[in-house]
């Protein structure tokens, strides 16, 4: 499996509000069979995954802090982990080396 960058463009720039590389195509149709997560709990985690802060994905995304706060706690409780770091690991976006 090639692991990829995720990045966001910040707002101002030419393609603010949409990650450079959606990982859509190809990871998150089966990510979302596999952990049932609803398609804006993969969004907002795939935002989590660039480093974006909850108040910069509530932005990006059009949607209060609360509720990205809330769409990662329930991603969090479907994937069983602890922090938003490993909810990103279990869904395989990064790689953590031993």
């Amino acid at each position: 499996m090639a692991w990829r960058t995720l990045t966001y463009s910040p707002q101002g720039h030419p393609g603010a509000n949409r990650l450079d590389y959606t990982p859509s195509d190809r990871y998150l149709p089966g990510h979302r069979r596999r952990f049932r997560l609803t398609p804006r709990q993969l969004e907002v985690c795939a935002y989590a995954a660039t480093g974006a802060s909850n108040a910069e994905i509530a932005t990006m995304l059009g949607i209060s802090e609360k509720t990205v706060r809330r769409h990662m706690f329930n991603a969090m409780n479907i994937l069983d982990a602890k922090n938003r770091t490993e909810a990103i690991y279990k869904l395989g976006w990064i790689h953590i080396p031993s």
